[in-house]
Protein backbone atom coordinates (compact mmCIF):
# COMPACT_ATOMS: atom_id res chain seq x y z
CA UNK A 1 0.00 0.00 0.00
CA UNK A 2 0.89 3.79 -0.22
CA UNK A 3 1.54 5.16 2.68
CA UNK A 4 0.81 8.79 3.42
CA UNK A 5 2.47 10.16 6.04
CA UNK A 6 2.87 13.45 7.36
CA UNK A 7 6.38 14.36 4.87
CA UNK A 8 4.54 12.29 2.54
CA UNK A 9 1.62 15.52 2.51
CA UNK A 10 4.26 18.04 2.96
CA UNK A 11 5.55 16.82 -0.14
CA UNK A 12 2.31 16.55 -1.91
CA UNK A 13 1.83 20.23 -0.73
CA UNK A 14 5.11 21.25 -2.16
CA UNK A 15 4.19 19.49 -5.64
CA UNK A 16 0.60 21.44 -5.29
CA UNK A 17 2.00 24.72 -5.06
CA UNK A 18 4.72 23.98 -8.07
CA UNK A 19 1.78 22.85 -10.31
CA UNK A 20 0.26 26.44 -9.52
CA UNK A 21 3.50 28.14 -9.99
CA UNK A 22 4.31 26.32 -13.59
CA UNK A 23 0.50 27.38 -14.41
CA UNK A 24 1.38 30.81 -14.07
CA UNK A 25 4.71 30.69 -15.75
CA UNK A 26 3.43 29.05 -18.76
CA UNK A 27 0.48 31.17 -19.49
CA UNK A 28 2.08 32.89 -21.89
CA UNK A 29 3.47 30.01 -23.87
CA UNK A 30 0.33 28.18 -23.38
CA UNK A 31 -1.69 31.04 -25.36
CA UNK A 32 0.77 30.74 -28.32
CA UNK A 33 0.98 27.05 -28.14
CA UNK A 34 -0.06 25.58 -31.90
CA UNK A 35 -1.83 22.61 -30.71
CA UNK A 36 -4.28 24.87 -28.56
CA UNK A 37 -3.82 26.53 -25.19
CA UNK A 38 -6.13 24.25 -23.12
CA UNK A 39 -6.42 20.81 -22.17
CA UNK A 40 -10.03 19.56 -20.93
CA UNK A 41 -11.83 16.27 -20.58
CA UNK A 42 -14.78 14.51 -19.59
CA UNK A 43 -14.93 11.04 -18.15
CA UNK A 44 -16.44 8.07 -15.88
CA UNK A 45 -14.80 5.53 -14.11
CA UNK A 46 -15.69 2.10 -12.00
CA UNK A 47 -13.21 0.35 -9.83
CA UNK A 48 -12.86 -1.81 -6.67
CA UNK A 49 -12.03 -0.31 -3.16
CA UNK A 50 -9.87 -1.75 -0.52
CA UNK A 51 -10.69 -0.02 2.69
CA UNK A 52 -7.70 -0.20 5.47
CA UNK A 53 -10.82 -0.45 8.67
CA UNK A 54 -11.52 -4.47 6.83
CA UNK A 55 -7.73 -5.65 6.85
CA UNK A 56 -8.17 -7.27 10.01
CA UNK A 57 -11.89 -8.96 9.27
CA UNK A 58 -12.00 -12.65 8.13
CA UNK A 59 -12.14 -12.81 3.99
CA UNK A 60 -15.54 -13.69 4.22
CA UNK A 61 -16.85 -11.01 6.49
CA UNK A 62 -15.02 -8.17 4.42
CA UNK A 63 -17.41 -6.04 2.32
CA UNK A 64 -17.41 -5.95 -1.42
CA UNK A 65 -17.12 -1.81 -2.24
CA UNK A 66 -16.65 -0.25 -5.62
CA UNK A 67 -16.12 3.54 -6.75
CA UNK A 68 -18.31 4.54 -9.42
CA UNK A 69 -16.81 8.19 -10.79
CA UNK A 70 -18.01 11.12 -13.18
CA UNK A 71 -15.80 14.44 -13.44
CA UNK A 72 -14.15 16.51 -15.87
CA UNK A 73 -10.44 18.23 -16.01
CA UNK A 74 -9.59 21.52 -17.43
CA UNK A 75 -6.18 22.75 -17.61
CA UNK A 76 -3.83 24.55 -19.38
CA UNK A 77 -0.94 23.17 -21.83
CA UNK A 78 2.31 24.53 -20.55
CA UNK A 79 4.27 22.89 -23.11
CA UNK A 80 3.34 20.83 -26.58
CA UNK A 81 3.73 18.01 -23.94
CA UNK A 82 2.60 19.19 -20.65
CA UNK A 83 -0.08 20.62 -19.33
CA UNK A 84 -1.70 21.93 -15.54
CA UNK A 85 -4.95 22.63 -14.47
CA UNK A 86 -8.08 21.21 -12.05
CA UNK A 87 -10.32 18.32 -11.32
CA UNK A 88 -13.78 17.83 -10.31
CA UNK A 89 -15.46 14.72 -9.42
CA UNK A 90 -18.52 13.33 -7.70
CA UNK A 91 -17.78 9.47 -6.55
CA UNK A 92 -20.33 6.74 -5.23
CA UNK A 93 -19.12 3.71 -2.88
CA UNK A 94 -21.46 1.11 -3.24
CA UNK A 95 -21.15 -1.69 -0.97
CA UNK A 96 -22.39 -4.37 -3.13
CA UNK A 97 -22.19 -7.07 -0.30
CA UNK A 98 -24.75 -7.84 2.61
CA UNK A 99 -24.71 -5.67 5.58
CA UNK A 100 -23.40 -7.53 8.53
CA UNK A 101 -24.23 -6.22 12.43
CA UNK A 102 -21.13 -5.00 14.17
CA UNK A 103 -19.46 -3.75 10.61
CA UNK A 104 -22.06 -2.16 8.82
CA UNK A 105 -23.08 -0.70 5.70
CA UNK A 106 -20.11 1.51 4.10
CA UNK A 107 -22.06 2.64 1.28
CA UNK A 108 -21.70 6.65 0.62
CA UNK A 109 -20.77 9.51 -1.75
CA UNK A 110 -17.54 11.82 -1.90
CA UNK A 111 -17.20 15.45 -4.05
CA UNK A 112 -14.03 16.26 -4.63
CA UNK A 113 -14.89 19.65 -5.72
CA UNK A 114 -11.34 20.63 -6.98
CA UNK A 115 -7.91 18.92 -6.81
CA UNK A 116 -4.75 19.96 -8.47
CA UNK A 117 -3.86 18.53 -11.89
CA UNK A 118 -0.76 17.78 -13.73
CA UNK A 119 -0.96 15.80 -17.03
CA UNK A 120 1.55 14.84 -20.05
CA UNK A 121 0.38 13.96 -23.40
CA UNK A 122 2.04 11.94 -25.17
CA UNK A 123 -0.38 11.10 -28.08
CA UNK A 124 -2.09 8.42 -28.11
CA UNK A 125 -1.21 7.82 -24.73
CA UNK A 126 -2.43 9.99 -21.43
CA UNK A 127 -0.73 10.25 -18.33
CA UNK A 128 -2.54 12.19 -15.09
CA UNK A 129 -2.04 13.14 -11.78
CA UNK A 130 -4.59 14.56 -9.46
CA UNK A 131 -3.48 16.01 -6.13
CA UNK A 132 -6.57 15.93 -4.25
CA UNK A 133 -6.91 18.23 -0.44
CA UNK A 134 -10.79 17.93 -0.25
CA UNK A 135 -14.04 15.77 -0.37
CA UNK A 136 -15.42 14.12 2.64
CA UNK A 137 -16.37 10.49 2.44
CA UNK A 138 -20.59 10.45 3.66
CA UNK A 139 -22.30 7.87 4.67
CA UNK A 140 -25.35 7.29 2.94
CA UNK A 141 -26.90 5.18 5.67
CA UNK A 142 -27.32 7.93 9.36
CA UNK A 143 -26.85 6.41 12.54
CA UNK A 144 -30.14 4.86 14.77
CA UNK A 145 -30.01 7.93 16.05
CA UNK A 146 -30.39 10.18 12.68
CA UNK A 147 -26.43 11.67 12.81
CA UNK A 148 -24.71 11.78 9.48
CA UNK A 149 -21.46 9.69 9.42
CA UNK A 150 -18.36 11.17 7.66
CA UNK A 151 -14.71 10.98 7.55
CA UNK A 152 -12.60 14.38 6.77
CA UNK A 153 -9.26 15.94 6.93
CA UNK A 154 -7.84 14.00 4.32
CA UNK A 155 -5.30 14.12 1.10
CA UNK A 156 -4.27 11.53 -1.30
CA UNK A 157 -3.69 10.99 -4.95
CA UNK A 158 -4.88 9.69 -8.68
CA UNK A 159 -3.30 8.52 -10.91
CA UNK A 160 -4.60 7.54 -14.31
CA UNK A 161 -3.42 6.51 -18.24
CA UNK A 162 -5.39 7.02 -20.75
CA UNK A 163 -5.29 5.50 -24.41
CA UNK A 164 -7.03 6.54 -27.34
CA UNK A 165 -9.55 4.35 -28.71
CA UNK A 166 -11.20 6.15 -31.63
CA UNK A 167 -11.09 9.98 -32.34
CA UNK A 168 -11.24 11.81 -28.92
CA UNK A 169 -12.24 8.61 -26.78
CA UNK A 170 -9.94 7.01 -24.68
CA UNK A 171 -10.03 4.25 -22.53
CA UNK A 172 -7.41 3.13 -19.81
CA UNK A 173 -6.68 2.55 -16.30
CA UNK A 174 -6.72 4.58 -12.39
CA UNK A 175 -6.01 3.94 -9.04
CA UNK A 176 -6.51 6.06 -6.01
CA UNK A 177 -5.19 6.14 -2.79
CA UNK A 178 -7.07 8.36 0.02
CA UNK A 179 -6.12 9.32 3.92
CA UNK A 180 -8.44 10.64 6.09
CA UNK A 181 -7.25 11.78 9.70
CA UNK A 182 -10.56 12.17 11.59
CA UNK A 183 -13.96 10.71 11.91
CA UNK A 184 -17.37 12.96 12.67
CA UNK A 185 -20.55 11.51 14.00
CA UNK A 186 -23.53 13.98 14.02
CA UNK A 187 -22.27 17.55 15.69
CA UNK A 188 -19.59 15.26 18.39
CA UNK A 189 -16.76 16.85 17.88
CA UNK A 190 -14.19 15.19 15.33
CA UNK A 191 -12.49 11.91 16.42
CA UNK A 192 -8.82 11.66 15.48
CA UNK A 193 -8.08 8.48 13.67
CA UNK A 194 -5.21 6.73 14.21
CA UNK A 195 -4.11 4.40 12.77
CA UNK A 196 -6.14 6.99 9.39
CA UNK A 197 -8.38 5.17 7.17
CA UNK A 198 -7.15 4.53 3.88
CA UNK A 199 -9.54 3.90 0.57
CA UNK A 200 -7.46 2.42 -1.90
CA UNK A 201 -9.60 2.08 -5.53
CA UNK A 202 -7.84 0.48 -8.82
CA UNK A 203 -10.20 0.61 -11.99
CA UNK A 204 -10.92 1.48 -15.29
CA UNK A 205 -11.79 4.98 -16.85
CA UNK A 206 -13.21 6.35 -19.93
CA UNK A 207 -12.52 9.83 -21.37
CA UNK A 208 -14.02 12.23 -23.98
CA UNK A 209 -10.79 14.44 -24.46
CA UNK A 210 -11.41 18.02 -26.12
Amino acid sequence: MLKLTTANSLFLFKVAIAIVLMTFVGLPRALHAKSGPFYADFSAGTGFVSDSTTSDLAVEDKPSLFQHSIGASFGLRLTKNIFAGVTTDFRWINQTSDVKEGIGNRSGSRFNYASLLLGLDVSPIIFKLDIQFVGDYIYKKRTVYGEEVKYTAHNGVRLSALYKIWGRMHGGVWFETMLFSKEEIGEAPARELDPKRELETIGLMISYVL
